[in-house]
């Protein structure tokens, strides 16, 4: 028997899967996305729940998504921190002092996510294994 080349699998998404990505992003539900491929609703949740390549596309997008409004969080509080700076030499800007004072509290987590399709597509043959 010959022995066929091992080649690893390739992990690109469609045009269509790289859309389904965009709109659940977007907020839209498995459901609402598949209606707007035109596509069955499972052929989407197969995607999300199946396909590494397409899941490390959506953690991918996820956390990019996080780290644009970390970045946007992080020169808010920077600008709340000039802010209460100067509020201490200020009469009783209480409002403002507030609001900053809650801003500079205010955190998000950072998505716990794997963004490698290969690793994905590991772990879940493994997860598969028990």
């Amino acid at each position: 028997m010959a022995r066929t080349k091992y080649s690893p699998p390739t992990y690109e998404l469609t045009p269509q899967q790289t859309e389904a990505v965009d709109l659940l992003l977007s907020g839209k539900t498995v459901t609402e996305t598949a209606a707007q491929l035109d596509v069955a609703r499972e052929t989407v949740s197969r995607w999300k729940n199946a396909d590494p390549g397409f899941k490390a596309a959506y953690n991918a997008a996820l956390l990019s998504a996080w780290e644009a409004s970390h970045k946007r969080l992080m020169d808010a509080r920077a600008r709340a921190i000039d802010k209460l700076s100067g509020l201490l030499d200020n009469d009783d800007p209480q409002i403002v002092l507030k609001t900053a004072a809650v801003l500079v509290k205010v955190d998000i987590p950072q998505p716990d996510v794997e963004v490698s399709p290969a690793k994905i597509d590991r772990r879940d043959a493994l997860a598969n294994l028990w």
